[in-house]
């Protein structure tokens, strides 16, 4: 779907925190997919370490890339309670 931000630009604005919406549940599921392979480090036998470490770093990449898309798509709004939403949510999610 195409938007012109500057003649639509609630329906931009909207776009944005919709996409927003969908990299937060990207990062939700990446932090718990990171915590289940936390979780089963010391139980895995030997031959599926491999497949933990990648189940790992992906969700470690997914995660980061999410947080990217919310950072980028928050400035690109332009809307600063909003972006101070986003970054107190972010910081909320590092502690």
């Amino acid at each position: 779907v195409k938007i012109n931000r500057s003649r639509q630009p609630k329906t931009f604005a909207q776009a944005l925190k919709r996409a927003n919406d969908v990299q937060w549940k990207v990062y939700e599921a990446s932090q718990e997919l990171i915590a289940i392979c936390d979780d089963y480090t010391g139980s895995v036998s030997s031959a599926y370490q491999s497949d933990l470490i990648c189940a790992h770093a992906l969700a470690k990449a997914s995660g980061q890339g999410a947080k990217n898309f919310i950072r980028s798509n928050a400035k690109w709004l332009g809307d600063a309670d909003y972006t101070a939403e986003v970054r107190e949510r972010l910081n909320r999610e590092r502690s």
